[in-house]
């Protein structure tokens, strides 16, 4: 009897669970690869000055290279049903971008 009743609180919260998913025609995945091909992602390495007063260090160098490098991100044909997400793998932060975010040409730029 005892492994009846155990046999049964095990099943019954299995049982109880109900799968909900989203599900997506193969039309419907055709329509958002296709959305998703046009959009275009571009980069320039871009150099910019350390501000006045910013500690810089010289490594025992004569003379200290008061620029840094970063990156200029252009991202181009986002669609109004696609999103990007941007994560930055330095301090782990997430940028998100929609088709509200780009300019009148519809190019989102950001650094």
């Amino acid at each position: 009897m005892k492994k009846i009743l155990k046999f049964l609180f095990a099943i019954i919260p299995i049982l109880l669970v109900k799968n909900v998913y989203a599900e997506c025609t193969y039309a419907d995945q055709v329509a958002i690869n296709g959305k998703a091909a046009n959009v275009k992602v571009a980069y320039e390495v871009a150099q910019g000055k350390v501000p006045d007063g910013t500690f810089v260090g010289c490594d025992g160098e004569d003379e200290c290279d008061y620029t840094y490098k970063y990156f200029k991100i252009t991202i181009l044909n986002l669609d109004e049903d696609l999103v990007v997400k941007v994560k930055n793998n330095y301090d782990n932060t997430v940028k998100s971008f929609t088709h509200r975010d780009a300019d009148e040409n519809g190019i989102i730029t950001f650094d």
